[in-house]
């Protein structure tokens, strides 16, 4: 195909913008995430419990509310464990409330309509203990899933350029979008200003170069325990193939480990 046509066939996209793919249920982002593609690697780090993990149940339920399907697998946390944070997630009810039995019947209830909403939504949670292909092929075959999510892609780096590859082609062959949660380096906690760069991640090459974008994930409070402010947490796209870089703000309300969306602050 020429030059020419392939200009055109851009000039025409322009003119006729098609429905944006990714939808995440969070405004800041998806208006600059606006032409991210089937087949995208979407990376998600942070440091140890700063809300990886938190995040990314937060975007399969926008996902799950979308009527999409969704694909969890975990490498750390068993299903019980990861349904039970999503319980919580979404009747607001603290952990410690939970796990000391202390509830009324007003928060019984709000569980219970918790569990029915969640009980419709779309969506399988895989515990696995290594990344066997074959094994994954396989629940994407019989789940043919929307969205992936793949916690902790590190702890699988026993052949890192051949994971991350075979994942770019599984993201390829079915069409979806696929994201990975991986932690940052330890070198963070030296600096004064302990904000996230794309260098810090682990296994940093391969990640990088593999991920169309890289999110990574702040709170002050994480540092501070005095901090207080309702935009607590920072989204901070370090990588963005589709587009720009930036940092938007979310709050983040440790008791329930929630996410939610509360002002409109772009940092260009």
């Amino acid at each position: 195909m020429s030059n020419e046509k392939v200009l055109e066939n851009i000039l025409k996209d322009i003119k006729e913008p098609k429905e944006q793919i990714l939808k995440t249920g969070f405004e800041e982002l998806d208006s600059i995430l606006t032409e991210v593609e089937n087949s995208s690697i979407i990376t998600i780090s942070g440091r140890p419990s700063m809300g990886k993990t938190a995040f990314a149940l937060a975007l399969l339920k926008n996902f799950c509310k979308q009527n999409k399907k969704c694909l969890y697998l975990s490498s750390r946390e068993s299903e019980k464990l990861l349904l039970k944070r999503m319980l919580i997630q979404n009747s607001e009810i603290p952990f410690y409330k939970i796990n000391e039995s202390k509830l009324k019947k007003e928060e019984i209830e709000k569980l219970e309509l918790a569990k029915n909403e969640i009980s419709n939504w779309n969506f399988k949670i895989e515990y696995i203990e290594s990344f066997e292909l074959i094994n994954i092929e396989n629940v994407l075959e019989q789940l043919k899933p929307n969205y992936v999510f793949i916690e902790d892609i590190p702890l699988y780096m026993y052949d890192e350029d051949w994971i991350l590859k075979e994942l770019k082609n599984l993201a390829h062959k079915y069409g979806l979008i696929i994201f990975i949660t991986a932690s940052l380096s330890r070198r963070i906690e030296k600096r004064a200003d302990r904000r996230p760069l794309l260098s810090d991640l682990k296994q940093t090459a391969m990640i990088e170069d593999i991920s169309d974008v890289v999110m990574m994930l702040y709170r002050e409070d994480y540092y501070d325990y005095n901090y207080g402010s309702e935009d607590n947490a920072e989204i901070i796209i370090v990588k963005n193939n589709f587009g720009g870089v930036y940092t938007f703000h979310l709050n983040f309300d440790p008791k329930f480990a929630k996410f939610s969306e509360m002002t409109k602050n772009y940092d260009f």
